[in-house]
């Protein structure tokens, strides 16, 4: 991968800080000041599209995402955005069948299983989901971050009806 200009890179980190700061207007335009080229730069692109992700243009963010996930195939954050926008765009079958070949790619990730387990969960598919959530937490578990995603699990909206069939605290 080229490395961004110098400039670029500090017009990227204000707008990193723009985002921290819950500013997305003032993220996008320091931006837009990164030179054309990296303006296509992979670090570029996904700070875009967290920034549609987090104003749920779900549009955006899916053509960025996608974008990421082709130029670079090692980056999970372009396969997770992408899966991300999809269910955001109640695509959510399609979701799962492009976030399902990732799990071979990145097998150590909690986020590819614990976002399958929503996926399943929302598909009516509380099976596998509870499958896939009990993956996300052995490798949690063996992160030492279980008690993080226990707790995101215990609140994710998407996990809802998983909750209802086996409780709250048997997931």
């Amino acid at each position: 991968m080229y490395p961004l200009d110098p400039r670029d890179v500090m017009h990227l980190n204000v707008a990193k800080g723009w985002v921290e700061l819950h500013n997305p207007i003032e993220a996008s335009q320091e931006l837009e000041l990164i030179s054309p080229a990296g303006r296509a730069h992979p670090d570029v692109l996904e700070l875009r599209c967290e920034i549609h992700a987090k104003a749920e243009r779900w549009e955006a963010c899916l053509d960025i995402a996608s974008a990421i996930a082709k130029q670079d195939p090692e980056r999970l954050l372009g396969w997770l955005q992408r899966s991300n926008a999809l269910h955001g765009l109640n695509r959510t079958k399609e979701a799962l069948a492009s976030l399902l070949p990732v799990v071979r790619r990145f097998p150590d990730e909690i986020r590819v299983r614990y976002d399958l387990a929503r996926y399943e969960c929302v598909l009516g598919n509380i099976p596998k989901a509870k499958r896939r959530l009990k993956e996300a937490y052995k490798i949690a578990n063996s992160q030492d971050c279980f008690d993080k995603w226990w707790k995101l699990a215990f609140l994710e909206p998407d996990l809802l009806p998983m909750r209802k069939v086996y409780g709250a605290y048997d997931l």
